[in-house]
């Protein structure tokens, strides 16, 4: 119970990520939103470990039928620049571009799919991944998730678990997720949690369900005693 009642506390003061530092915007444009229906494009786990595989797994709908759905992933190397900013650049030998693409007949208007990345990513990773359908009348539909992956740069300033925009966090709702001191740094355990709380929880909620590219969910290894906060939250 301590643990979703900071959660709760939580959401309720997401302006707080704002004093969260941000990293350098990628050099690529917002996705083309399209005619699809995407139900959801995740992947797992959510913060990955260093080198571990992760999964990419979209489910999507067109009523012009599909004949294609491809998976981009862009690899980056977050680290700080000449003016002691966080920042991200193109990682060197890492992954830039096409992954697989998943091939239908045209008649199909639904299609789930998923691809495992077994290499998985570095220390200081940041991904950024797109699913790509094309349908029967040439048109095409995009959606973008970005995530940290590796040892953190910064574990004690935001780490990027699930994010759906390249704009400015002014331009998003953001929610900074903090372990209560009960996980007794069981990140692993913390990470398992939030991956159900934001696919299974917030993903689902019918305020979000239709507008996941508004919502960006992150962490710190900053600690917090939930029960504390909830002793004096109005003090």
């Amino acid at each position: 119970m301590r643990r979703l009642l900071f959660l709760i506390v939580l959401i309720v003061g997401v302006s707080a990520l704002q004093s969260c530092k941000s990293t350098q915007s990628a050099i690529f444009t917002e996705p083309m939103i399209g005619a699809a229906d995407f139900d959801y494009w995740i992947h797992s786990p959510l913060h990955p470990n260093n080198n571990q595989a992760v999964t990419f797994k979209s489910k999507v709908a067109d009523e012009e039928g599909i004949l294609k759905v491809e998976l981009l992933v862009y690899e980056y190397e977050l680290y700080e620049n000449a003016a002691g900013l966080p920042s991200k650049r193109r990682r060197s030998n890492g992954q830039w571009g096409f992954v697989y693409d998943w091939e239908f007949d045209g008649v199909t208007t639904d299609a789930a799919v998923d691809f495992t990345f077994a290499r998985g990513f570095k220390a200081f990773s940041n991904v950024e991944y797109i699913f790509r359908v094309f349908n029967t009348e040439g048109e095409v539909s995009e959606r973008l998730a970005i995530f940290d992956a590796g040892d953190a740069r910064w574990p004690l300033d935001k780490i990027t678990l699930y994010a759906t925009t390249r704009s400015p966090l002014v331009k998003s709702i953001n929610l900074c997720l903090f372990p209560d001191i009960d996980y007794k740094q069981d990140w692993r355990g913390f990470l398992t949690d939030m991956e159900q709380l934001i696919y299974n929880g917030f993903h689902e909620n019918n305020q979000i369900k239709n507008h996941k590219e508004n919502w960006q969910y992150y962490y710190t290894q900053r600690e917090a005693d939930g029960y504390d906060i909830s002793k004096n939250f109005y003090e």
